[in-house]
């Protein structure tokens, strides 16, 4: 005997935009310094869940601790006059790391940040 097949409707895949815009939001509200990094750990705790947010989540964090690491750095060597140097570059290098991140997570790529995004790999939250 021959099995009848039946016309089920097949469930959609979820999209993945919401967790798109969570991903590239995170990077965005850097730009609003302790407000956008404590909004960003709002959001994190809100779709900890969601293996994409917690991928770029990862990598924001290593952004949020590189930068912080070049300002420890550059403060001392402000007394030389480097220290402007150094926290001129380190900003601008977080800035377009921000924006690498930032396209990632808006357009659903799941790629490690250049530079530092191999660290962000090795947490585990």
């Amino acid at each position: 005997m021959r099995k009848r097949l039946s016309l089920k409707k097949v469930p959609l895949k979820k999209s993945n935009s919401q967790s798109n815009f969570f991903a590239g939001i995170m990077y965005l509200l850097l730009m609003f310094g302790w407000v956008g990094i404590v909004r960003s750990v709002v959001i994190f705790y809100l779709k900890r869940k969601d293996p994409f947010v917690k991928y770029h989540f990862k990598q924001w964090f290593v952004l949020v601790l590189s930068f912080m690491f070049v300002v420890l750095v550059s403060i001392p060597l402000l007394f030389v006059l480097v220290g402007f140097l150094t926290f001129a570059l380190g900003l601008f290098i977080t800035f377009v790391l921000m924006v690498f991140g930032m396209v990632y997570g808006f357009s659903g790529k799941q790629e490690p940040l250049p530079l530092i995004g191999k660290l962000g790999e090795k947490f585990d939250f």
